[in-house]
């Protein structure tokens, strides 16, 4: 009974801060950004691959957030939502020319893009037991998972790096679940291809 209390005042104070944080509140948005810095930073960077784009582009994120809050009609969890503004900001970051230049700069700087490998916050259960060992495995996992064609990455880090469900998937990119199912076997494909004999 206890429980049941606990969830549906966390829910209800979320739904608060929202609808403050629509009316202008600017500190109700700071607890929204709080709660779900560390999410949309580690997913920017698993678009990304390295922690400056990464930065910039949860803050543009949430800039995007900021800006169309108001928007928001509680139809999806706010965290769908934000899911959605998230990848599409990604997508649109990783045609960018800075985007380009900071990895084309990181591809000749061995060195710099070792030392980068670690700094997604907080997020260890996709590693292996052995830390070291299932770090660099998961960095070539993402690193093959953001070379695949733009709708193939984003299913595939949602459903495979997020654990997100199909119903959710859906949600986020606008794709019926069949597509996102048809589109997931196809990332899965090219990505046993690009790793075989890797891991």
């Amino acid at each position: 009974m206890n429980k049941k209390i606990l969830k549906t005042d966390h829910q209800f104070d979320e739904k608060l801060m929202i609808e403050k944080a629509a009316a202008g509140d600017r500190e109700a948005f700071n607890m929204i950004i709080n709660k779900y810095a560390r999410m949309t930073y580690n997913l920017c960077y698993k678009f990304l691959g390295n922690t400056e784009d990464a930065e910039d582009c949860a803050q543009e994120v949430f800039l995007k957030v900021y800006r169309s809050i108001n928007k928001f009609a509680f139809r999806s969890a706010f965290s769908t939502w934000l899911y959605q503004i998230a990848v599409n900001t990604c997508k649109n970051f990783k045609s960018t020319k800075q985007f380009r230049k900071n990895n084309s700069e990181m591809s000749m700087n061995a060195e710099y893009a070792d030392s980068d490998k670690s700094h997604e916050i907080g997020d260890k259960k996709f590693l292996p037991e052995e830390s070291t060992v299932r770090s660099e495995q998961y960095e070539m996992i993402l690193s093959a998972i953001r070379k695949l064609p733009s709708d193939l990455c984003k299913v595939v880090i949602l459903r495979d790096v997020e654990n997100r469900s199909y119903e959710e998937i859906s949600e986020i990119t606008e794709y019926k679940i069949g597509t996102v199912k048809s589109k997931l076997s196809r990332a899965r494909h090219h990505l046993r291809e690009d790793l075989r004999g890797m891991l």
